[in-house]
């Protein structure tokens, strides 16, 4: 592993709590490309019914997640000022609450019910704004005046082994916080070092790793289909098949994440729909949902070739409602209210 400074830091600092990452095209190109695969990866989820749309899945959740955690981790500064990190954070769970309620309408429609496991853990999609608020608290408190070095990705990549052997699947994600944080603290550490692998090396390790995972889930009778549950990380241990699993799997995010990290270059359409991901991730869930729903009425396609059109259209259409001035008041409808209430009165009072 060949670590170098991606950037001359100040010498009187030893921390450079000020320094901020600056967002080029490249990275917004990775961001589009992430999202459409989220939106895809959703889409194929409601018609797992075939193999080819099963192999594309596994596919996309061995690194989708994990390298959009990464981008979230370079992009945090946990050197940042304590008011903006108050505001960001404000405001993301406002939109966490606000799509909670949301979604588990959608889920109660969809299953019939609300048990109260439901209401402790996070509907659908809405498991990575929870956790990603704990990590930027969490981020905040450890490396405010600490650098991030290789043994904190260390520790945290045995975090993420040690909570699977907590009896506990979707309460709270804890399990996914933990098991996802390994690749946030890699953000975070890429942020004043750049980790480069040969990419041929990369190449090569990854179909031996999803070997791995083929013979690991044979042994246990499960089969490549299954490689799902073990993708989702919220679920414990049932076997030392299952410890091994998640090792190879994380290993395989990563390497499939560096690989994607040092090899995308900057494409200005992709980069224009990396810039809204966010408005992306919280609506297209109910585009998904509705076309299933559709699909199962009427026999819609539903193959991957009619999904990947289908997932264009939706990305498409929630990137231009996204531009939208107003598009606040949907993301974060009480603040946004607060805010014409605050204009209203200063135009009152001028």
């Amino acid at each position: 592993m060949n670590l170098k400074s991606n950037f001359t830091p100040p010498e009187h600092n030893r921390y450079y709590p000020l320094f901020q990452p600056v967002r080029d095209t490249r990275i917004d190109t990775i961001k589009g490309l992430l999202i459409i695969l989220v939106v895809f990866g959703h889409l194929l989820e409601q018609f797992l019914n075939n193999r080819v749309n099963i192999i594309a899945y596994n596919l996309i959740y061995s690194f989708h997640m994990p390298l959009f955690i990464i981008i979230s981790g370079y992009f945090f500064n946990p050197g940042q000022k304590i008011e903006k990190l108050k505001y960001s954070t404000i405001k993301l769970a406002e939109s966490f609450f606000w799509f909670f309620i949301l979604y588990q309408c959608l889920r109660w429609f969809e299953y019939g019910h609300l048990s109260v496991n439901d209401l402790i853990s996070p509907p659908y999609i809405m498991w990575y704004l929870w956790t990603l608020i704990f990590w930027r608290i969490t981020g905040r408190l450890i490396y405010n005046k600490r650098e991030c070095r290789k043994t904190s990705i260390i520790l945290a990549f045995g975090l993420a082994l040690l909570i699977g052997l907590l009896p506990l699947k979707n309460e709270f994600s804890i399990q996914r916080f933990f098991a996802f944080a390994f690749f946030f603290v890699i953000g975070i550490y890429m942020r004043n070092n750049q980790i480069k692998l040969n990419k041929y090396l990369l190449i090569a390790s990854i179909p031996i790793l999803f070997v791995g995972c083929y013979v690991l889930l044979k042994q246990t009778g499960r089969s490549f289909d299954d490689l799902r549950w073990i993708l989702y990380y919220n679920r414990p241990y049932q076997t030392i098949y299952d410890v091994m699993l998640r090792f190879i799997t994380l290993i395989l995010g990563l390497s499939i994440s560096l690989l994607m990290w040092n090899s995308i270059k900057g494409h200005r359409i992709m980069s224009k729909i990396g810039s809204a991901t966010l408005s992306i991730y919280l609506l297209h869930l109910l585009p998904v949902k509705f076309y299933a729903y559709l699909a199962e009425i009427h026999n819609l396609p539903h193959d991957i070739i009619s999904s990947l059109f289908i997932t264009l259209g939706i990305v498409y259409s929630i990137y231009i409602i996204s531009r939208n001035k107003h598009i606040e008041c949907i993301l974060n409808p009480l603040s946004h209210s607060l805010k014409l209430i605050k204009r209203s009165h200063v135009r009152i009072e001028s």
